[in-house]
C-alpha cells in the first residue's frame, strides 16, 4: 500500500481491507523517524485474494487520500 494518511494505523488498514482474507498479524506499516511513512505491507491469504484486493481497492480513498495497492516486488 502507498499513500496512507499520516495518522493511519493498523486499525485503519484492517478496516480498509474489510471483506478480504488478510493473514493474521501480517500488516506492517513503515515507520521512519517515528512517523508513518505512508507505506504498508499487507499479506493476504493467497494470490487470488491479493489479485482481487488489487483490482477492487487500488485508487480507493482513506480520509480523502488515494491509496495505491500493488503486488510487492
Amino acid at each position: 500500500m502507498r499513500g496512507l494518511p499520516w495518522a493511519a494505523n493498523k486499525g485503519t488498514v484492517i478496516d480498509f481491507f474489510e471483506g478480504f482474507k488478510v493473514r493474521k498479524g501480517d500488516i506492517t506499516i513503515d515507520i521512519q523517524g517515528g512517523k508513518n511513512s505512508g507505506f504498508a505491507i499487507v499479506v493476504l491469504e493467497n494470490e487470488e485474494e491479493a489479485a482481487r484486493a488489487i483490482s477492487e481497492l487500488d485508487k480507493k480513498e482513506i480520509k480523502g487520500r488515494w491509496i495505491g495497492i500493488s503486488a510487492a516486488e
